[in-house]
């Protein structure tokens, strides 16, 4: 984030100790890792409260078009294009499927004159 190096930190380190003093140093470096997290914790919910309103813009940008979509479906489809069955709230019945047209395709049986297939030759390793 600052882009640091060891020499800048030793420079730093000097500074402290001769500006503050070797006793009260750890007193300071506490006090200031003490504000670094009370910045951090802040910073953590502004991102989240920023997070947060973005979702719920998010969310009412799509309630919008959802409902959009929705007004739309119902415009081109009134109520009274349904079926008599689907305004009573009837589910839905099955019903067989109609006998097939054509018949299937038959294969014609085996040649029984034809030789049996050879058996390979096995031997016996038991033996």
């Amino acid at each position: 984030m600052f882009d640091l190096g060891i020499s800048e930190m030793a420079v730093i380190a000097v500074i402290a100790i001769v500006a503050i003093g070797p006793k009260q140093l750890p007193d300071a470096l506490m006090t200031a890792g003490r504000w670094v997290a009370r910045i951090r914790g802040v910073m953590r919910q502004v991102r989240e409260g920023f997070d947060e309103m973005v979702r719920e813009a998010e969310l009412k940008d799509l309630e919008k078009k959802w409902a959009d979509e929705n007004a739309r479906i119902m415009r081109e489809h009134p109520e009274g294009a349904l079926t008599p069955e689907q305004q009573r709230g009837d589910e839905p019945q099955m019903r067989p499927l109609p006998p097939p047209e054509a018949p299937a395709a038959t294969f014609p049986p085996p040649d029984e004159s034809a030789p049996a297939p050879a058996e390979p030759d096995r031997k016996d390793d038991s033996a």
